[in-house]
């Protein structure tokens, strides 16, 4: 199965997404821990998963994630 997340939000540093505490633009963002999407990596990669980020043509970003049937 691929799941497919879109958001209007974008970030430069995409490689960065998915580590620990990472917040993207300090400036812009007013709260959360940067934990998210690193708990979100852990727990599909625990069930033989996978999880990245693209840029969306009309901006932001397109997370998808695969889980094994």
């Amino acid at each position: 199965l691929i799941f497919k997340v879109e958001s209007n939000h974008l970030d430069q540093e995409k490689n960065k997404l998915f580590d620990k505490f990472y917040r993207g633009n300090v400036l812009e963002t007013k709260r959360g821990l940067g934990l998210g999407l690193t708990i979100c990596r852990m727990i599909i990669e625990a069930h033989g998963g996978k999880i990245w980020a693209e840029n969306r043509p009309a901006g932001g970003a397109a997370f998808k994630f695969t889980l094994p049937l």
